[in-house]
This record gives C-alpha cells, sequence and structure tokens, in this order.
C-alpha cells in the first residue's frame, strides 16, 4: 500500500490565484535560487499555494519552502480547499523527488523539477512595497 502524506489547504488561495502570479501577487519564480533540487525531504508539508496552471510552492515549514516545476498543466491547483498528496509509484514518506507524483484533489500532478524558494528575500521586498 503506498504511503502519503497529506495536508489540508483551509483557505480557498488556489481558487482566487491568477494565471501568472499567485492569489497574493508573488511572482514566487522570482525568488527560486541555486542550482535544481533532485530531491527535498520534510517532517511535514506545512502548507502549498499554487503559482501558476503548472507550479506549485510547498512550505515543509514556516521558514523554508520550495518551488515545485510540474511536467504538465495541473487544472486541479485551480480548486478551493483541495488536499495535496505527495506520492507515486516510489512515493516515500518525508521525501519528493523529480519525476515524483503530486496528487492535487483526483488528479496526479508530475514532478518536473524542484527550487528552494529564498523566503527573506520575498519578505525583504514585501516590506518594502509597504
Amino acid at each position: 500500500m503506498k504511503k502519503l502524506l497529506a495536508f489540508v489547504a483551509g483557505l480557498a488561495l488556489a481558487a482566487s490565484a491568477s494565471a501568472g502570479t499567485g492569489s497574493r501577487g508573488v511572482d514566487y519564480a522570482a525568488y527560486a535560487t541555486g542550482d535544481p533540487l533532485q530531491e527535498i525531504k520534510f517532517f511535514q508539508l506545512y502548507n502549498w499555494h499554487r503559482s501558476t496552471d503548472k507550479q506549485v510552492v510547498l512550505w515543509t515549514k514556516p521558514s523554508e519552502a520550495y518551488l515545485i516545476d510540474l511536467v504538465h498543466t495541473c487544472d486541479a491547483l485551480r480548486g478551493g480547499n483541495v488536499v495535496v498528496e505527495v506520492g507515486g509509484v516510489a512515493g516515500v514518506p518525508g521525501r519528493l523527488r523529480t519525476n515524483d507524483d503530486l496528487f492535487v484533489g483526483q488528479m496526479k500532478c508530475r514532478v518536473a523539477g524542484i527550487r528552494a524558494l529564498d523566503l527573506q528575500a520575498m519578505k525583504a521586498d514585501r516590506k518594502n512595497k509597504a
């Protein structure tokens, strides 16, 4: 039996997301840093947010987030209050790798790439705009 880690987004953030940026007007790709990662390890998934139909941001901690590029458009990211699960044939609890699957509601979305986000830079930019 596949072991899956799941978390529920309580707010309908994905429902109000715009096409090119997240619902808060953040261009997450601009904050992706360093080389693409082959995998990330985590204790639990803290939160998620739709960036585009082919990108999702996963928070593994309040202070740690990753931009996940998907192979194809994942229309299910537009729905509100959906469950996101990490899994797939090679799904290992606490680990997400390139070519693993994200299950968004009933839809399977293949991971094409993983990049760390610079949350400090994002916070500083948000502060400067205020």
